[in-house]
Parts: structure tokens; sequence; C-alpha cells
């Protein structure tokens, strides 16, 4: 097909731009053109029409076009020259289709059964199953141990990143049992690999069976023309990341050769560019790949890398894999030859991390909290283990901890090359007031980036302190209160929202999940409280605000400044319970105490022991000294907002005399009773009765 050229000058292209997307299904995008845009006024078109760049080369950007795009493009008076068709894809020799990669997972599950997992996450737009499969030494389990994770063939016609991501499950699995430092990666670590995030697409086209481009699907970031409707593989991929919370990720694609870090949807860098920068140029010692920051390369809202980064703090990049989108057969081997080094390496990086389990002081479980180190982005640990991971430079640190019912601390911790261990214990607050610990729907609309607006969701994360996320002019973000601590239906007002100054108007909306569906809370004006009561729910784990629309985008703080989302907790009391060990024996007696007191996060503030011998403790599981003989009863109180439960054991502990020569009478008749069973009479055995020393 001949190529041709059309060429005009440009004037005004700020003002002629398109108001919404012109072709929606990427899959109908059939040509291969070259766009050159000059000045950073023209650029503004790529997010305006949604233009599905490939490539950039100085001025000039490879598109995946339309004909209808390429012809609003010549009309408006951008140069634009057109270099092919794309044909349908065909079977490629030497890609797996589909049904192998399934297959072939589960093969591989079945051979290394100790080692690998293969697990459903999802269904695609075409009904098919997608898979994960999860390597670590103890698999089968939920272990404290750091998420890395690999993605692959989110364009389907990208799938090289298939090829690389069985190269890399090969290399782990059959050098596990002779390598070292594989074992190591894999005993440390759950390293999770999907290997076609893009099955109904695979070998045949760039977007899923509804036309749609997933790596422009995540919602993050995202100048969106509409509310933002997540595709199936979009949040099946995001389920999998709230769940694995993953602290390394990389997206793999092809038609270039580049590793791309975060951001690519706005062109202010992210608070962790240092680290971003240092994590790709470890991976480029071994792929040799150049780097570019995403956005610099080419603006993209809505990709995987930046929705990983801005949701979980994940440490993200997409790796371009290699100029052709699928090479010839004789050449993928090199290309998983090139990269597999490097996912090693890469991988190795967790052994930096700052790491360690934040828990209650209270009762010593763990806690779901949002941890933010100096003005970094933010992490969460784990639900039910407390985990926490976060890569920092070397030196001295800050950690910003915010827990449910707890309130904030700060945490001081020195970071350095061989990683560190910082356990954290926290206080319950006075208050026991909730807040939103994470965002993960953040569509901010900053359509001008000029003045761009720097502000971030994990501002509005944790309590009110002054600090606040710009959601822009009609832009929108959803924020979870914690697996835990859902805000829940009580007596009067239920939620309170902190909007910063401005007093700009909003909507609230809840629900269970962050898919919705989402029930109305109103309408709010500056700082505003609302109540569940009316929307059908009895509790909401996922709270939505909206910008009214009003105003302009062209300030740094657009819309409604969200400074925090507290909720205030309805707690019951909590359930008081506990064991000893032993229960009897002679004095002194050590015993070990282990409360078992049950309350949701943030509803238990204090635990008070009474041993019965005029001895107390407020630790969670004390150890106690008995000196002197008797039976003891023993009480375990629990306080919380929601009131006190108290545990009463008689006669729980029994202590006997020993062989003290210093003991009381009680004593010197029990050691008399231990050393000279001729002697005992029946009086004595009364005495010891009635004093509890007999055993």
């Amino acid at each position: 097909m001949r190529n041709w050229i059309v060429a005009l000058l440009i004037f005004g292209l700020a003002a002629t731009a398109a108001a919404a997307p012109l072709t929606v299904n990427v899959n109908e995008k059939n040509l291969e053109a070259v766009l050159t845009l000059p000045t950073a006024a023209a650029r503004a078109v790529l997010k305006d029409l949604q233009l599905t760049v490939e490539d950039r080369r100085g001025d000039d950007y490879r598109l995946l076009a339309s004909a209808a795009e390429v012809a609003w493009l010549t009309a408006h008076g951008y140069r634009v020259k057109v270099l092919s068709r794309v044909e349908p894809a065909e079977k490629a020799t030497g890609y797996r289709t589909y049904p192998e990669v399934v297959a072939e997972l589960q093969t591989i599950a079945q051979q290394y059964p100790d080692l690998a997992k293969r697990f459903e996450i999802g269904q695609s737009a075409g009904g098919k199953t997608m898979y994960a499969l999860k390597i670590s030494d103890n698999v089968a389990a939920d272990e404290a141990e750091p998420a890395v994770l690999f993605d692959a063939a989110i364009h389907g016609d990208e799938s090289i990143g298939t090829c690389v991501a069985f190269g890399f499950i090969y290399e782990l699995l059959e050098n596990y049992d002779s390598d070292a430092t594989i074992a190591d990666l894999v005993d440390e670590n759950e390293i999770w690999v999907v290997p076609a995030v893009n099955p109904d697409g695979l070998n045949l086209m760039r977007g899923n069976a509804n036309g749609v481009d997933m790596n422009r699907n995540y919602p993050s970031f995202w100048e969106g023309y509409t509310k933002w409707s997540g595709q199936p593989e979009t949040r099946a991929i995001m389920e999998l990341a709230r769940d694995i919370r993953p602290v390394l990720s990389v997206s793999y694609h092809g038609g270039a050769e580049v590793i791309n870090y975060t951001w690519d949807g706005i062109y202010t860098r992210s608070p962790e560019n240092d680290l971003e920068i240092a994590i790709s140029q470890v991976y480029q010692q071994e792929s040799s790949y150049d780097i570019t920051n995403g956005a610099d390369w080419y603006i993209a809202d809505g990709t995987t890398e930046d929705w990983y980064h801005a949701t979980n703090g994940t440490l993200s990049v997409i790796v371009e894999i290699s100029n052709v989108k699928m090479p010839a057969a004789g050449n993928i081997q090199t290309y998983i030859d090139r990269n597999v080094p490097a996912m090693l390496d890469w991988t190795a990086q967790t052994a930096r991390l700052v790491r360690g389990t934040v828990t209650s002081a209270a009762d010593g479980l763990p806690l779901e909290a949002t941890i933010i180190a100096d003005q970094r982005l933010a992490v969460t640990s784990d639900p039910d283990l407390g985990d926490y991971y976060r890569l920092l430079p070397a030196g001295a640190h800050t950690l910003h901890v915010w827990a449910n019912g707890f309130g904030w601390t700060d945490v001081p911790v020195t970071a350095t090359a061989g990683g560190a261990q910082k356990d954290i214990e926290l206080e319950p607050a006075a208050d026991g007031v909730n807040a939103a610990i994470r965002c993960v729907l953040n569509l901010r609309k900053d359509a001008a980036d000029n003045p761009a607006n720097v502000s971030l969701p994990t501002a509005a994360l944790g309590g009110n302190d002054g600090a606040a996320f710009s959601l822009g002019v009609g832009g929108y973000a959803a924020f979870d209160m914690g697996e835990n601590t859902p805000v829940r239906d009580g007596e009067g007002a239920d939620l309170k929202i902190y909007e910063k100054g401005n007093d700009e108007g909003y909507t609230v909306m809840a629900a269970a999940q962050w898919t919705g569906p989402w029930q109305s809370l109103g309408t709010g004006t500056g700082t505003q409280e609302f109540d569940l009561s009316g929307s059908g729910l009895s509790e909401a784990r996922f709270i939505l605000l909206t910008d009214d629309g009003d105003g302009s985008n062209t300030t740094a703080d657009p819309g409604a400044d969200i400074d925090a989302i507290e909720a205030y907790p309805v707690c019951d009391a909590p359930a008081a319970d506990f064991t000893a060990t032993p229960l009897q024996g002679d004095a002194p007696l050590i015993v070990d105490f282990q409360g078992l007191v049950s309350a949701d996060q943030g509803c238990l503030s204090a635990v008070t022991w009474d041993f019965g011998d005029g001895g107390s403790s407020a630790e969670t599981s004390p150890t106690h000294t008995y000196t002197q003989p008797g039976v003891y009863t023993v009480t375990l109180t629990a306080s919380g907002p929601g009131g006190d439960d108290q545990e009463i054991k008689a006669d729980f502990i029994t202590v006997s005399g020993g062989t003290d020569d210093d003991d009381s009478a009680d004593d010197d008749a029990a050691d008399d009773d231990a050393t000279d069973d001729d002697n005992d009479s029946g009086d004595d055995d009364d005495d010891n009765d009635s004093g509890g020393c007999g055993c």
C-alpha cells in the first residue's frame, strides 16, 4: 500500500482539540502512522483524542491510528504520515496460544507442587479464565514475605512478554535446587507472574475482546470523558495487586526497547523519582535498555504502572522488550536471555527493604496501617499478618504511621543496603477515630497541567493533618477505609469529610466493594458530616468523592481539596478471655498469661490484669511471679469505646509451699509435708487445705 503524507502549518492547535476520542475501539485502529508534534501545546492532542502512541523519536510519535483520527488530525493542521496498514495477525510460530499458556501453567504447578501454584484471578471480556502463577518455598501459605509482580501481554500483539515471563519461571524452578542465589529469592519472596493479561487478544490484537486498550484503562491520573468503567481484565489485576501489595512490579511490552518509569500520565515527577530511577538502573545493568520517564517519552493516562505506583506505593516500571512486537521465532531466546538476568537482579532488591510488623500494644494483634516514609507514597501493612515493606535510600528516615483507632505515630528508622527490621507497636488513641488508609480509584482532573496539580491521594490518607489532595474540577477518587474498619451506621453522623480552605462542593457515595454499587450519602461544601442511614448500607468500606464541577482546572489546586475522610467508630464491647501456663507449682511460681481478647480494630483501648495477689499488669500477655503459696483468682478486664468486659477465673492458680526456710508458717508446714511424709497428721492436712498449700 502506498504511503501518503499530509503536511499543514500548525496554527492554534490547542484551541482545536476534540472533545472526545474519535475511535473508542482500539482494535479498529489499523494504520501505522507518524504524527509530528513540535510544541507542548500541540502535544495536548495526545490526551484529548486518547491517541494510541507506541513510540516516540524526538518530535515524531508513532501511532496506531484509525482513518477517522488521521482525517481529523489532517483537517486541523497536524502533520501526519501514514506508514502502512496493520493486517490481522495470524498464528505466529514460536508463540504460545492462550490455551497453551493455561495448560503449561498447570503442568508447571504439577511438576513443582512445593514451589509453584496456579491461581485463577478473573475472567476476560471474552469469557476466558485468567491465571497467575505464584512461586515461593511455601507456595500454598500466605507468609509474611514481600511480593514481586511481573505481568505481560496486556497488549495481546506484544506477546514477546509472555515468552520472557515463561523464561523467568523456568529459570527459577529448574535451578532452585542447584543455585543458592535463586533458592534465596524463592525462599524469601512471593513471586507472582501473570504471563498473559489479555487472553482474548494474545498474539492477535492490541485490545481485549471489547476493543479496549487496557493499558489506558487503569484508574489513575486518567483524563477520562465519562465515569471510569474498568474492563474485567483490569479489575482482575487490580484485585490481585490490592491483595498481594507488590513491592516491585514490571509490566512487559513490545514495540520499542526501553525501561519506562512512572509517572506516565502527568509531567510532575513522583515523590519516588529517585528510587524509580535507581531500580530502573538495576534492570538496565543486565539488559542494557535505555531508561526514560514515561511522560517524557509520551504522555498516557491509565497505565498499569501508574496505578500500581499510586495505589500500592509499588515501585513499578514498564519494560519494552523489542522494537518488533513479536520477533521472529529464532530471535525469541535472545530476548529471554537479555531479560531474565535483569529480572533476577530486580527481585533481589527486596533484600534492601525496610520491613517489619505493625501490631497493637493493647492486644498484640496485627494492624492494617498506612505507612508514609518522609514525604513519599503510602504503603500499607497486611490486615491479617501486619507485615509491611518499604524500599528506601540508605540513611535516616521517618515513618509516618496511621492505623485506625491508633492515630498518627512517627517512627524513626535507618535504612541500609542490607535492609532493616523495624517492628512497630502502636498505642490505642483516646478518640479512636478511623480514616481512609488507601486510594483505589484516582481520576483526578488536571487537563491543563499548567500550573500542575502536584497533590497526590496520599495527602488525604489518615486523620486530619492539614495536607490536602485536590480532586480537580469534575474529578473523583475512591478511598478504602480498611478491611477491618469499615464505616458503620451508628447514632447520628458516621463520617466527616475535611475539605481544606476553599469550601468547594462535592458529592459523597459509599459502597461495600470498590467496584460498587455506590449509594449516595449526599452533597457537601467544605468540611461536613454525613450519615449512612438512608443509604441502605449498614456499613461501607469504600467512600467515593466527586468534585461538583464548579471552577477552573487552570489553578494548582483545582476542585475540592480533601484533607481527610474520617469515620466515627461504632464499637461493641471487647470480649475478654485468657489462658495461662503453668496453673500450679511451687513458689516462686512463674506463670505466663496469654490474653485472648476479641475486638474490632480500634475498639480496644486497654487491658488490665488482676493476678489475685495484689499484682497487676497492662500488658496483653504478661508474665507474673507468685511468691506466696495460695489459690488465686485472676481477672482480665478489656476496655474500649463500646464498653468493658471482664473474664474472672476463680481459684485459677494454685501455688504450693516450696523449700525456702524464710517462708511463712504455712510454707513451713508445707516444707515439713514435703520432707517427712511419716509425720503428716490430719491437722496438718486440714491446715494445708484451708491455707491452699496442699497439692
